[in-house]
């Protein structure tokens, strides 16, 4: 078992025990001493390990993105296929720097890389990222013929 299950597995027990005394306390009132001398360990230890589990697994996904923006950079230079995911029409080709500005966008949004989605909406927010002209007329081209797409890409 991880690092991360083992944190998580202990502030949940210990959280639950928690409750769970604090709940039977109230019905059962030779519990409320063990309530007064328990309360305080489990919940510094819930707190705890809580905060752990949340600084380490922060930690976690900031190496794993990291990773995978470093893989990034791998892609060949070159034109690359668009199609429609579902029903894999062609939608044209964009240039290797769109391909990897959509990856990096998509990336950043904890979305996966070979594949991107467009609606009218998410269109929208993307607009407001400024990105390239080229770019955004392409995709705007795209959701004229079909809305919502999933476009996919190949070399």
């Amino acid at each position: 078992m991880n690092k991360l299950k083992i944190l998580r597995t202990i502030s949940t027990w210990s959280f639950g025990a928690l409750i769970a005394l604090f709940m039977s306390s109230i019905f059962v009132i030779k519990l409320r001493d063990l309530l007064v001398n328990v309360f305080p360990l489990l919940f510094f230890t819930s707190l705890i390990t809580e905060l752990a589990y949340q600084l380490f697994s922060g930690i976690h996904e900031r190496r794993f993105a990291k990773k995978k923006l470093r893989k990034l950079n791998t892609l060949p230079i070159g034109n690359y296929k668009i199609t429609d995911k579902v029903s894999n029409a062609d939608l044209g080709s964009f240039t290797n720097d769109e391909i990897d500005y959509l990856r990096k966008k998509f990336l950043e949004n904890g979305m996966d890389d070979n594949g991107f989605y467009f609606d009218r909406l998410t269109f929208e927010l993307f607009k407001e990222e400024n990105p390239p002209a080229e770019l955004k007329d392409k995709i705007e081209t795209i959701l004229k013929l079909k809305d919502p797409v999933e476009i996919a890409w190949s070399k």
